[in-house]
């Protein structure tokens, strides 16, 4: 990661006089984690990680051998089973996954710093619009769970940070569910550019401006590998299973959460009949995103 670092400093230090795009990829804090700077590797004391509710079970802390080692090692252990990685390190637990994970995320604090410092010192930080976000989190160990491409908070929920200081305020915004898809006509319309018409994001830049507390289209709509689909408002989650290769609907919710009440999905309020309005408002919109958006397999068979 250093020298790619390395590469984006060199590409801010030459002659930048015309607009440019830069789309900087940072690997961590993905696996594998033991491949990182020692000083990264031990910034964060097991002991003094906190743990989030929903990584008991029966007051069993969440706990998978086989998951530890790929977080550690990665194909090193599941593809080519190096000697080194057939055993754990004596005493590793979720507590010691996750400083590692502080570590490493950490490291990505330090690279963007070195690419901010770079905007600065060439005069650049003042006209750049600098985004940054993620492609998704990381359960480790909520309900149990390890890795992603589940439909929960800890798989699905990402920083959207943009910075762009003599256009928007420094402010936080907790009340817009914003999308990756997004980004892009957010940045045509602060360009200056039009927006095309067949984009499904959503401008953001009143948002972003503080003309408005939220849009009206305010939720995002989730697809994962894990065979569920949900949509995401400021305070609710909701989702239903589907199977095979063309993503049939199962029809029936499977998630329904309360976040504001419930932010780590402890009390799954499908089908319950509490909040039954809520449940079937974010039914009917989740159907009618499901039977409009073609998956994959479908659009190729056409």
């Amino acid at each position: 990661m250093d020298y790619e670092s390395e590469c984006v400093l060199d590409f801010l230090a030459a002659d930048r006089d015309n607009p440019f795009f830069l789309y900087y990829s940072i690997s961590p804090p993905h696996m594998p984690l033991a491949d990182a700077p020692e000083e990264y590797l031990t910034m964060y004391q097991p002991a003094d990680v906190p743990l989030r509710p929903n990584v008991f079970k029966d007051g069993g802390m969440a706990h998978d051998e086989q998951w530890f080692k790929v977080y550690l090692w990665d194909f090193l252990y599941y593809s080519q089973m190096l000697p080194h990685t057939t055993e754990l390190p004596e005493g590793f637990d979720l507590r010691t996954l996750i400083a590692l994970y502080y570590g490493l995320t950490t490291w990505v604090d330090d690279m963007v710093g070195r690419m901010m410092e770079g905007l600065r010192s060439k005069g650049l930080l003042e006209n750049t619009i600098v985004v940054f976000t993620s492609d998704h989190g990381d359960n480790l160990g909520s309900h149990h769970r390890f890795n992603k491409g589940l439909l929960i908070e800890e798989s699905i929920r990402i920083p959207m940070i943009f910075h762009a200081p003599w256009l928007w305020e420094t402010a936080v915004n907790s009340s817009q569910v914003g999308q990756l898809v997004d980004i892009m006509p957010t940045l045509l319309r602060t360009s200056g550019c039009e927006v095309p018409s067949q984009a499904q994001g959503r401008d953001l830049t009143p948002v972003l401006a503080g003309e408005r507390d939220q849009l009206v289209e305010n939720w995002g709509f989730i697809e994962t590998s894990g065979g569920e689909i949900g949509i995401r408002t400021p305070d609710h989650l909701f989702g239903r299973r589907i199977f095979g290769k063309e993503g049939i609907d199962e029809g029936e919710a499977s998630s329904f959460y309360d976040l504001r009440n419930d932010p780590y999905e402890m009390n799954n309020l499908a089908g319950t009949g509490q909040q039954a309005k809520r449940e079937a408002e974010l039914d009917d919109l989740l159907t009618g995103w499901d039977e409009s958006t073609p998956w994959m397999e479908k659009t190729r068979s056409n």
